[in-house]
């Protein structure tokens, strides 16, 4: 389990019985709900992790190819779930951590009881006639970004 714990940086607050799984988006890392999980730690068991690659997560465990796709990010929380032995939880996904949850519903049904998605896009770049994501060009600059500001983008690191 200690593998698993550090692999995702993993963070368990609280005392219910229910259990809240908080997955962030892309860039950020889970410091981005620091504000909202207290309000839920007096009923829940709060879960938070870091995708690998983000936040403080095992670099090391970085596989190009398995993270080539969202299902390698679900197979790890399918895994996280099955180690820790939860059941029926509420996955909380943040933009591209929501199509992540819809992978774990879609590969593990009986671990996911409700999905909370902020902010899903079934496809995050607008083309041929599909309009709901982002241009190219906003994509390349959201990664510009991303790379020469880290830092700001994940405040509170």
């Amino acid at each position: 389990m200690n593998s698993l714990i550090r692999k995702n940086n993993v963070k368990i607050l609280g005392d219910g019985d229910r259990v809240l799984l908080f997955v962030h988006g892309y860039g950020c890392n889970q410091n981005m709900w620091r504000f909202v999980t207290p309000e839920f730690e007096n009923d829940y068991k709060v879960i938070l992790i870091d995708l690998v690659g983000y936040g403080e997560s095992d670099a090391d465990a970085f596989d190009k190819v398995k993270y080539s796709s969202l299902k390698g990010y679900a197979s790890d929380i399918i895994e996280l779930c099955e180690e820790l032995e939860l059941k029926e939880i509420t996955l909380i996904g943040h933009s591209v951590s929501s199509m992540i949850g819809l992978h774990v519903s879609i590969m593990a049904p009986e671990l996911i009881n409700k999905l909370i998605m902020i902010g899903p896009s079934p496809c995050y770049i607008n083309q041929d006639n599909y309009t709901g994501g982002f241009s190219k060009e906003d994509i390349d600059e959201l990664i510009d970004t991303v790379n020469s500001n880290y830092l700001g983008c994940v405040v509170g690191k």
